[in-house]
Formats: structure tokens, sequence, C-alpha cells
């Protein structure tokens, strides 16, 4: 049996590799009897086992932050630090040729053509689970769309030029035909017509195809309630930015505010920021806030960081999150320069994410 291999291999560590995140027998093994003097967690389940037979988690200072202790104070585990993200993948020797580059002009534009995206669209794209999107950020998504659109029609009324019926779209993973009814009813009755015409679905794929697929997008947009994982590192190996919400750790926040104190007679460090009014007004219409607290919601962050656009794509509040969607857009300079630091890193491993040989 499994067990009697451990007690006969005299293992001294023991990782296991799905925790909570599915069915793994080494996860049933952990839990019945101590197999290995030191016994830790990885990378499948993002967050704290809570199992006291759990040693050590392997996790990165994005995802857990070393000056964060009301994070920090969640784990039961001690922490094992990786030094830049932790959430290692193999795409550079398994999905060489999944990647859908920007030179293979024709074969993205039939890619486009295949899955109903207009040619010359900008086009955003979330292929995460559809039950990982809250309403506050398809909310967001939604502003950002009429606002790309809106400028887009009045820059072409202002020119002379007929008006476009969609300079970007929002293109999402279908669950079904309820999901891709419910949110085309809250576009077109929060947003109007417009809006609601901007959205695309489309089906789960194969892998292959799934990856491919994805250089047919232009942004790849995060979901801040639990981020994406496997699905921004195949994002990010085609070359397609993303844009993550990371807001301030408790720390963080507190060392702004007394920033903001020792410059300012007039500012109370008990009053809220304009970010905080602005994420507010943000999320009205829903009873609860979207944060950045937890592990799930932190690994999009780690990503854009060790690929080396963090500077560039990581939004510290929604309302800043909903300015980036619209900057990338509509600033193709700076777009286009993000988007060649990002493939830069991947083909020349000067960044760290897709360099796991270190």
């Amino acid at each position: 049996t499994t067990m009697r291999r451990i007690e006969r291999d005299e293992l001294d560590v023991m990782i296991d590799l799905c925790g909570y995140a599915g069915s793994s027998r080494v996860a049933e093994l952990l839990a019945r009897r101590r197999c290995a003097p030191v016994q830790i967690s990885y990378m499948g389940f993002p967050g704290s086992s809570g199992a006291s037979y759990v040693d050590y988690a392997v996790f990165d200072p994005i995802v857990v932050p070393y000056d964060a202790p009301e994070l920090r104070e969640e784990y039961s585990e001690g922490i094992i630090y990786m030094p830049h993200c932790y959430f290692v993948n193999s795409h550079r020797y398994v999905a060489r040729d999944d990647i859908l580059n920007d030179d293979e002009v024709e074969e993205r534009l039939a890619m486009r053509d295949k899955y109903g995206l207009p040619r010359d669209a900008f086009v955003y794209c979330c292929h995460s689970r559809p039950d990982k999107i809250d309403p506050a950020t398809f909310r967001a998504w939604l502003r950002a769309l009429k606002r790309v659109n809106v400028n887009a029609n009045a820059n072409a009324n202002y020119s002379g030029g007929p008006a476009k019926e969609a300079e970007a779209v929002l293109w999402l993973l279908r669950s079904g035909p309820l999901m891709e009814r419910n949110l085309r009813s809250l576009a077109h009755r929060e947003f109007g017509p417009g809006v609601e015409s901007s959205l695309r679905f489309c089906d789960v794929s194969p892998r292959s195809e799934h990856l491919r697929r994805l250089g047919a997008s232009d942004v790849f947009l995060d979901t801040p309630a639990y981020g994406a994982h496997t699905v921004g590192c195949d994002a990010l190996w085609n070359g397609v930015p993303m844009i993550s919400l990371l807001r301030p750790t408790a720390a963080a926040a507190a060392a702004t505010a007394a920033a903001i104190s020792t410059t300012s007679t007039t500012t109370s460090i008990t009053t809220t920021t304009r970010r905080e009014e602005e994420d507010a007004a943000t999320t009205a219409a829903v009873p609860v806030p979207v944060n950045t607290d937890k592990l799930a919601s932190r690994v999009g962050a780690s990503l854009l960081r060790a690929c080396g656009i963090g500077d560039e794509m990581i939004a510290p509040a929604m309302k800043d999150y909903e300015d980036l969607m619209v900057r990338c857009a509509a600033d193709n300079e700076w777009y286009g320069g993000v988007r060649e630091k990002l493939k830069r890193g991947r083909d020349g491993y000067d960044a760290d994410g897709y360099d796991t040989g270190g």
C-alpha cells in the first residue's frame, strides 16, 4: 500500500500539492497519521489548511505579506517564503506552441471571427470561472466599457465619421444560458442596450484551444473575490496583460494615513480617503465591498509582479481598476509598452514568472 511504501522509504519531508482543492491521496494520508517529520502544504489550496499535522505552507510576500500580521495570523502553519511568485508553472516547457503571437495577424483575426469578436475592437477578457465574478467588479467592468465606447463615438462624431458599433467588448466564459441571460439583463437595465451588446460569451474548450484563443484578447480581467491563478498564468504567457486589484494592507494604509496627517492639518486620520469614498460609491449597490485580504484574491498581483508589469497593472482601489481598463483601450502607446514589456520578460528570461529553472 501507499502507507507501507512511505514507511519503507523513511521520508524526511512530505508535500501535499492538493489540500482541500480536490481529491488527494496524500491529503487523506496526512489527515490520518503523520507520514514524515516535516509535512508541507503547497500550491493546490489557496489558504491555510488549519490542520495541526501540516507544519509549513509555501507562499510569497505578495499573497501573505511580511508586514500584515492581521493576515498572517489566519495561518496555522509556519510560512516558507518563495522569493518571487509561489504559483509556479511549466508553460515555458509544455505550452510553447500554444501562443498566438502578435505577428500572426491573420490567425488572430480568424480567431476573433471564430468567436464573434469584432476585428478592430479592444477585447477585455475574463475566462475565469463565472462564479468568481462578484457584482461590484462586474459593474466596474460595465462602467469602463461604457466609458470607452462613449468616448469612441464622441471622437467619431467630432471627426465627422460614423458611430462605431463597439470600440470595446467584454468576452466571458459561459456557464449556461441562465448566466448569460442574467448578465445581459443587468447590463441592459443598468447601463443601456449599447453596453449589453458589447458582451460576448464562449464555451469551455480543450486546453490547447483555451490557451491559444486567449491571444485574441487585449487585456485579461482578474476577479478580486477569487482571483485568476492558472488562467492568469495562461493569459500572461500569451502576452496578454492582466489587471488585478490589490488593496493596501492595514500597515500600508496606516502609513499612508500618517503621511497625510503630517502634511495637512485639515485631514483627520479617522476620515476616509478619497479612494475609499470613490470605492464606497462604486460599490453602493453591493452590501459587502470587495476586499483582497484572502490569499485567493492576491495571486494575480503576485503573478504580475513576477512577470514585471506589477507597477503598471495592479490597481489599489476599484476606481483605479476601472480607470486602468479605460487607459488600456485609450492610450495605445502606453498599452503597447506594457504588452511589449510582458512579452520581453517572457521571451528573454528577464522576468521570474516563467523561469522555473531559476
